[in-house]
């Protein structure tokens, strides 16, 4: 068999299949946005919407401005907007940064759900600003746009879902996942067939990858392995239209992703089983700007501080009872601060649950450095541990504090407020996002109004351009 064929299989892919990727390809570039269900570019418009508010809540992030201002330095054609700061830059520019400043806070929407499944992903913070930034170059309708990223968003879906990963591999599965969907999305909105978009993904290869040290380390790395792939995409894209050729099976071949990255693929009827038919997409929307394995621990924190009455300067103690996965993760380290303390605060149960006592709430003002230096949190740090789930539990997170009256007060979540078994609601996403504009006063509070209403009508749109005005004006 030809591994340049672009003949479709018949059935569902198979890993013996070299022609997987041609079939992927020509689904990219033929359907229309006729053929997508409704719920599904409803969910994308809320994924739209919340990446644009966490980008709006990142953007004074430090490092950001730094990247801003080298990205204007090195100049070049004005062709997309950054997000909340304004102006325009190369249309791979624009996105890397817009993604960066989307990554920051860890607030965005994130996981993958099949069946029963979650598969842990941070794809919609690359996927939507890469889609946004090609979409405004090229001046393309909304319809355009939603088409390509819920495509996108579900080879995403679909490759992460199959394979045989895990964050201990070592390789950051944002790499290494996520660049299929930003090449999708840029591939439909370059408008590349489907040979030039196999071509793409045969390039893409060549470009991904990053390391899982970054969160043990606790480093600005960790939201430029998140950007990246917003490049790669465009760059893929843009090369194979161009004539560029990449290795003709980037999934299956022998030194291909799944080899490669993935320790294999798990189940490959994932990859084609319902194309067309049922397209996957983030849907966890997150309520706390930091790891998701953190959230239940900070849901009992939480509850403690509200229904309990729990004050800081009242706890002896605080046990934060884990299970054995999340007692061998990076999370689970003692907490210290070290060169980038947000990095090192956002992905720690100790400072998220002792600040969120402290506070009674945890939000993106949470994880400034002063907040995070205060004397006031890590006192409290310093009397908290984590520990094994009692005996009893076996999965979910506890969180217990023992006062210093005698008292001794316990709160246990198995599901986290946003998980799926427990979504936010509109109402709270909206809340979320403009409790991120108000914090971060990047654009007026006017324009993060009226970009709600045009972002729900995405799909009315004559010209992207709309949402991209609205998201860089009215700095306050």
């Amino acid at each position: 068999m030809s591994q340049t064929s672009t003949t479709l299989p018949e059935g569902a892919a198979s890993a013996d299949d070299p022609l997987v990727i041609d079939r992927i390809a020509e689904h990219l570039t033929t359907t229309p946005f006729e053929d997508l269900p409704a719920a599904d570019v409803r969910l994308a418009k809320w994924r739209v919407l919340d990446v644009l508010g966490c980008a709006f809540g990142g953007a004074g992030i430090d490092g950001n401005v730094e990247l801003l201002d080298l990205l204007r330095e090195w100049g070049g054609a004005g062709q997309a907007t950054v997000l909340g700061h304004g102006g325009k830059l190369p249309v791979h520019h624009a996105a890397l940064l817009n993604t960066i400043m989307a990554r920051s806070n860890d607030f965005e929407v994130m996981t993958f759900w099949d069946r029963g499944v979650l598969q842990p992903s941070h794809n919609a913070a690359s996927t939507v600003p890469t889609a946004l930034a090609v979409a405004e170059a090229k001046g393309l309708s909304g319809r355009e746009m939603l088409t390509a990223l819920i495509l996108g968003d579900d080879l995403a879906g679909r490759v992460a879902l199959s394979s045989d990963w895990n964050f201990y591999l070592g390789p950051d599965g944002l790499g290494t996942l996520v660049p299929w969907g930003t090449t999708a999305v840029a591939s439909r909105l370059l408008g590349l067939d489907a040979p030039q978009t196999r071509h793409a993904f045969g390039l893409m290869v060549n470009m991904m990858a990053g390391t899982v040290q970054d969160y043990w380390d606790g480093v600005h790395a960790i939201k430029l392995v998140q950007g990246t792939p917003s490049q790669t995409g465009i760059l893929a894209a843009e090369l194979a239209k161009r004539g560029w050729t990449g290795i003709y099976d980037p999934l299956f071949a022998e030194y291909g992703y799944y080899r490669l990255y993935a320790q294999g693929c798990k189940d490959p009827g994932i990859l084609t089983d319902g194309l067309g038919e049922r397209f996957f997409g983030e849907m966890v929307f997150k309520p706390y700007p930091s790891g998701l394995p953190t959230h239940r621990a900070i849901d009992c924190a939480v509850a403690l501080h509200r229904d309990h009455g729990v004050r800081a300067q009242d706890i002896e103690e605080i046990v934060i009872g884990l299970t054995a996965a999340h007692l061998k993760n990076y999370y689970a380290k003692p907490f210290e601060i070290r060169a980038w303390p947000h990095g090192d605060a956002a992905f720690s149960f100790q400072y998220t649950v002792c600040a969120a006592l402290v506070h009674g709430a945890l939000s993106i003002e949470h994880f400034t450095e002063d907040v995070i230096r205060s004397t006031r949190v890590n006192d409290l740090i310093a009397r908290s541990r984590v520990t094994p789930l009692p005996e009893e539990r076996t999965e979910g997170s506890q969180v217990t504090v023992r006062l210093k009256d005698g008292r001794e007060i316990t709160e246990w979540r198995r599901v986290a407020k946003g998980d799926i078994a427990d979504p936010m609601s509109e109402d709270e996403i909206l809340a979320k996002y403009r409790h991120q504009v108000e914090v971060s006063g990047i654009v007026s509070a006017d324009a993060a109004e009226e970009l709600i209403d045009v972002v729900l009508r995405l799909d009315e749109l004559s010209d992207v351009g709309e949402i991209t005005r609205l998201a860089s004006g009215g700095v306050r």
